[in-house]
């Protein structure tokens, strides 16, 4: 005879089994990932693990101008990255929280980046909404601490926010990203054929400043090459950009940027029939929320 009850108690049984089977694997990948000892009394809120990512770390004071928020440097990586927020027993102060995980660095020779507390950070709201995107990492200034560090045996790279809000609840918020960004070599072969094959290409350390200019630290040299070594090859540099601007606004600055970019290769002395600046703004994301929304990419002219 057919028992309802223990039907529906198989499939919780199964649901159950189903579901700690994924924690395990979850807890598993975290720990991988993570490469410094968690700390005892705390609590794993969320996991996220994103697969050949553009990411980049901060490793200066955030500041806001002309509406974007940004940090005074960054370093664009490439690779797998993992997220992970914690919630800390109360018992303990974000001050205890991230001095165990800085000991750890500094105990294991990794390199230290930057790092900062208090109002030598910038504001609170600033790293948990323009850069984290996670609401509950906000509180008072005074309460929070960043640190972001280099692996001393491998190019793996950690960052570490610590914030106790104003209900007295500590949270720290955790990004691993390990680099396999490979910096596309000077030649045909390389940046021609995936731009070929793929339509577009991402232009590896192209960098500007918050008034949209080129950054002093990108240097332009391999597209220059490039472009100089494939006289038949017309494209389109097309920047996107995606802060807290309006949509116009957004457009304005990424066209800026690209412009500005075609004015640098048509000093150097590349034809400027042959590269046309396009600015896309917001309108061309073509990545998950937060990741590649400041880029350029060369994209071949048919």
């Amino acid at each position: 005879m057919f028992k309802p009850y223990s039907f529906y108690n198989s499939v919780l049984v199964l649901l159950i089994t189903v579901f700690s089977a994924e924690l395990r694997s979850q807890d598993l990948q975290l720990a991988e990932a993570i490469w410094l000892e968690p700390f005892s009394y705390s609590e794993v809120l969320e996991i996220e693990i994103l697969e050949n990512q553009t990411h980049d770390l901060v490793i200066g004071t955030l500041q806001r101008t002309r509406g974007e928020v940004n940090p005074e440097d960054s370093r664009r990586l490439q690779g797998d990255v993992v997220k992970a927020t914690y919630k800390i027993d109360q018992e303990f102060s974000g001050a205890e929280v991230f001095n165990f995980y800085r000991e750890q660095i500094f105990a294991e020779g990794h390199e230290i980046l930057f790092e900062c507390s208090g109002r030598a950070c910038g504001s609170s709201n600033y790293w948990a909404n323009d850069i984290f995107g996670k609401r509950n990492l906000y509180g008072p200034v005074m309460n929070q601490f960043y640190i972001a560090a280099r692996r001393s045996s491998a190019e793996d790279y950690i960052s570490l926010y610590v914030i106790t809000r104003g209900n007295k609840k500590v949270f720290a918020y955790l990004e691993t990203v390990k680099d396999d960004e490979v910096v596309l070599p000077l030649s045909e072969s390389s940046i021609l054929s995936r731009a070929l094959t793929e339509g577009s290409v991402i232009l590896p350390h192209i960098q500007f400043t918050n008034s949209h200019d080129l950054s002093e630290k990108t240097d332009i040299t391999f597209l220059y090459e490039f472009l100089k070594e494939n006289q038949s090859l017309f494209v389109y540099l097309v920047a996107h950009l995606a802060t807290d601007l309006n949509e116009s606004e957004l457009i304005q600055a990424s066209t800026k940027r690209a412009e500005v970019l075609v004015e640098k290769l048509v000093a150097k002395g590349i034809d400027p029939k042959r590269i046309l600046p396009r600015g896309v703004g917001p309108l061309a994301p073509n990545c998950r929320q937060k990741i590649c929304r400041d880029r350029v990419e060369l994209v071949v002219r048919n």
